[in-house]
Formats: C-alpha cells, structure tokens, sequence
C-alpha cells in the first residue's frame, strides 16, 4: 500500500438479490473528497442470473442448493423441498452429496434425503 492511497473493504448486501458482493476500492488521498457509491458501484457487474423474484431466505438456499447439485432445472423441487423438509436433513443430505462426488449430484440428494427421512421416522416410532 502506497503512502497516497488507502484500502477498504467494503460489504454490500443487496436485499432484492441476497448476494454478497465484496469491493476493494482505492481512495487517493490527493483528490478532495469521496466519490458517490453509485459511480463507484457503476464499475462493476452484479451477478444477476434469471432468478430475480427470490425474496425469501429459503428461496435463496433453495436456488444455492440448486447450483450447488448442478440442476438448477429442478430448482422449483428444491424450494419445495427446503420449505418443507427440516434443514438440518437437508444439510446432511446436501454434505453426503458434496463428499461424494456422484455423477448425478440431484439423484443422489434425493435418495439420501428419503433415507435420512425414513430413519428420523424410524427413531421417532421407536419413542
């Protein structure tokens, strides 16, 4: 870092996206004053994919979790899914996929989402 210049970081949440976008900008000392956040913001490009209408936190995990298993074509089933199901199945679902390394990542989170439901149905019958 040079004596003229200062480095920030700065965090930006854009509620309509749920995106976290992180910007590193350099402030030269010897300008007077700042300038504003929206020609600041104009130099770079948000990752805006066709899901614009995601307005919940679960809609958000939902899409990620979509991405995430390379089938964002079945991402309605995913919402579903997470605003039903118990999240910590999801979880545990979602890391026996990612550790796995299945060809087919949405047929595998499938199955072992069902297993983990029958096994939670399974303790609590036994109770």
């Amino acid at each position: 870092m040079t004596k003229n210049s200062l480095r920030l970081m700065i965090v930006f949440e854009f509620l309509n996206i749920r995106r976290y976008v992180f910007i590193i900008i350099d402030l030269t000392m010897n300008k007077p004053g700042f300038s504003s956040m929206t020609k600041i913001l104009d130099k770079y490009e948000l990752d805006e994919t066709k899901q614009k209408r995601i307005s919940r936190e679960w809609q958000d995990y939902a899409y990620r979790l979509a991405v995430a298993l390379d089938d964002t074509k079945h991402t309605a089933i995913y919402m579903r899914i997470v605003k039903t199901a118990p999240r910590e199945l999801v979880e545990k679902a979602k890391s026996f996929v990612m550790d796995a390394g299945a060809r087919s990542k949405g047929k595998m989170f499938m199955w072992k989402l069902k297993q983990l439901k029958e096994e939670e149905r399974d303790k609590s019958l036994v109770e």
